[in-house]
């Protein structure tokens, strides 16, 4: 059996890891894992975190099973921080701990399959490598329109507009909540506004996929678009992650929360979302799910976590205003970069451009010319973009 099986390539970023970890200069650059990086380049525990961690230690009792859909009283914490007032939404909330952001939007994926056997859903390019590969493996049929310009480092929102009057009803619809992976060029209230109103009239579904909020600009304002849909339509899927804002990278920490049409559906999609758990990896992992119930849980350590998280924010917003004020470098642009967010931007660099960055400067980004800004630090800006003078 198993001798029938090719040999897959290497993931493009996890090699991209390995090179890294090889290069043994000790000015090089990892620009392009897409993690935060404080501004002596470490990505650090938070220290909300540890504390958290420290009361766990003291008070945990048991390490026996949740049931399927996880740990409730994280379930309840977190609806809450995304949703602000989840009560305005008539208990129409279903939610089930996932296995980080990307087991949410697995488990999305596969409870709409549940629910019709041909599902359609628009997936605009660029965006995530992984979205299109979580979605087909789920078996669902994926769409796209190009959603963003590299000449004008714009959203081509007309696109978009455009994608949804293509599309049919029950379709499901991606949408990054903020800080656009890999772009980081998001919707403005405008565009949320409108695109809510065509996506409600052309009877699509949102899929909201929620990797970073409050890395962008504020955690209110990051979650603003995604407010706006769930309160406006009957149906949504939202995918959250707490492996950015919480620093839980590897202690895969996420949810998948599903808005149903009315009270009566929402006990059947309980019951689904349990059934796709159970079935796929019976239990989620709990430990990093209990530090944010027990940060939540704390007033005076859910304000240290925001400062922290704010703190991070701000940070990154100092590197895209240092890197942007070059303005350019020889023939790339980088002003464009002040005026998205999050921890993402992209260069018009090509193939080449790229090799020469790792071979001659030890500067490492994936091809597709994304930059991780938050993997740089003020010191290391200078020779960065000189490095992008010499291409």
């Amino acid at each position: 059996m198993l001798e029938r099986l090719e040999v897959l390539p290497a993931d493009p970023l996890l090699g991209l890891i390995e090179l890294f970890q090889s290069d043994t200069r000790p000015s090089k650059m990892d620009l392009g894992v897409g993690v935060y990086k404080d501004p002596t380049g470490a990505t650090p525990i938070m220290p909300s975190v540890k504390q958290a961690e420290s009361v766990i230690l003291e008070t945990q009792q048991s390490k026996s099973y949740y049931s399927s859909e996880g740990n409730l009283r994280f379930l309840e914490s977190a609806e809450e921080l995304v949703f602000s007032d989840p009560g305005s939404l008539n208990n129409r909330i279903s939610a089930c701990q996932s296995i980080g952001g990307t087991g949410g939007l697995q488990l999305g994926a596969a409870l709409s399959r549940k629910a019709r056997s041909h599902q359609r859903i628009w997936v605009g390019t660029l965006t995530w490598p992984n979205h299109v590969a979580i979605f087909e493996n789920a078996g669902l049929e994926v769409l796209t329109y190009d959603y963003y310009n590299p000449a004008s480092h714009q959203v081509m929102f007309d696109n978009l507009m455009s994608a949804v009057k293509r599309s049919q009803p029950g379709d499901l619809f991606l949408m990054h909540a903020c800080c656009h992976n890999p772009t980081g060029a998001d919707l403005d209230h405008d565009q949320w506004k409108i695109l809510a109103h065509l996506m409600l009239q052309y009877g699509v579904i949102p899929f909201i996929d929620s990797a970073y909020l409050g890395m962008g600009k504020s955690f209110k304002e990051d979650a603003w678009g995604l407010r706006l849909l769930v309160n406006t339509f009957p149906e949504a899927l939202v995918a959250v992650s707490f492996s950015k804002n919480f620093g839980l990278y590897r202690e895969r920490t996420g949810v998948l929360f599903a808005l149903s049409p009315n009270a009566s559906c929402k006990r059947a999609v309980d019951t689904q979302l349990r059934s796709v758990a159970r079935a796929t990896y019976s239990n989620p992992p709990d430990h990093g799910a209990e530090i944010v119930a027990t940060i939540l849980a704390s007033p005076s350590l859910k304000a240290q976590w925001h400062s922290e998280l704010t703190e991070a924010a701000n940070h990154i917003r100092e590197i895209r205003n240092r890197l942007a004020s070059y303005e350019n470098a020889g023939a790339i642009q980088l002003s464009h970069v002040k005026a998205q967010n999050g921890t993402f931007s992209l260069l018009s660099i090509d193939y080449d451009q790229v090799l020469k960055l790792r071979r001659d400067f030890g500067i490492y980004v994936p091809y597709s010319g994304r930059i991780n800004v938050a993997g740089l630090q003020i010191e290391t800006i200078d020779p960065f973009v000189s490095a992008l003078h010499s291409l």
